[in-house]
């Protein structure tokens, strides 16, 4: 079992960061670089990037600097990253140009397209990084992530068992669920994707009660169903901890 980090706006909104949490790559650089190297020390193997939401409608007035931001949230992380000897993950949700150009060109170890909440945008994505890719003649390793509800169905209505195979491809790292709360359904997803050669994750949300969800994880670490655990939202260093000592 591997280690992927936690939730990164919940901490910067702990340090009192508010509005586009992307931005402190530009105005607060040293306290995500502390974040990450917190989340590096409780346990983690792969950490992910600040530009999940690096968009043009999340960065409003300030949306020229999109690009800036993406390169410089992948540069912090990669400066601790390297002195731990860990794995960056550069993340993003929507099929926007110029933040995936930002992201090949900062160049992590991986892109993860995280929290695809929407059949069609979730496709939109992915092809356009693969484009990009393609034009450049490039290949970084691809990581999927679905945000899903406790039916383990698309928020678009679709059941991601019956829409995965319009993602897999010879591009694909690993696949998984993020920002979802722990559930049966979501249990039964990962056992009929057991036999899938590429990796599974899983960083799920705490909103139904931490207890819960480290109870659901174990269970599928015990099943051998997960190969990357980490948090999502509500999720800390000390929750990185917790799933650290199920592997000492």
């Amino acid at each position: 079992m591997e280690i992927l980090d936690g939730a990164m706006g919940t901490v910067l909104k702990d340090n009192g960061i508010e509005g586009c949490l992307e931005l402190a790559n530009l105005d607060f650089p040293d306290i995500v670089e502390k974040i990450h190297k917190n989340y590096i020390e409780a346990g983690a193997d792969y950490i992910t990037t600040n530009t999940f939401n690096c968009t043009v409608e999340a960065l409003k007035n300030r949306k020229n600097e999109q690009y800036k931001c993406v390169i410089k949230g992948v540069e912090i992380a990669k400066r601790i990253a390297k002195k731990y000897n860990k794995k960056v993950i550069g993340t993003f949700c929507m099929p926007e140009r110029m933040q995936i150009l930002a992201l090949l060109d900062s160049k992590p170890d991986f892109i993860m397209i995280e929290t695809i909440f929407d059949l069609k945008k979730g496709k939109e994505s992915l092809e356009l990084l693969l484009e990009l890719m393609k034009n450049r003649g490039e290949k970084i390793p691809v990581m999927l992530s679905f945000a899903v509800k406790r039916d383990a169905t698309l928020y678009s209505g679709e059941r991601l068992i019956d829409i995965l195979d319009m993602f897999l491809n010879d591009n694909i790292y690993s696949v998984g669920i993020n920002c979802s709360e722990y559930s049966e359904e979501i249990y039964d997803f990962y056992k009929k994707i057991s036999d899938l050669k590429i990796k599974k994750t899983y960083h799920p949300n705490i909103l139904v009660g931490e207890e819960i969800v480290l109870s659901g994880m174990k269970k599928l670490v015990r099943d051998n169903l997960v190969d990357i655990l980490g948090g999502c939202c509500g999720t800390d260093f000390k929750f990185i901890q917790k799933i650290k000592k199920w592997r000492i």
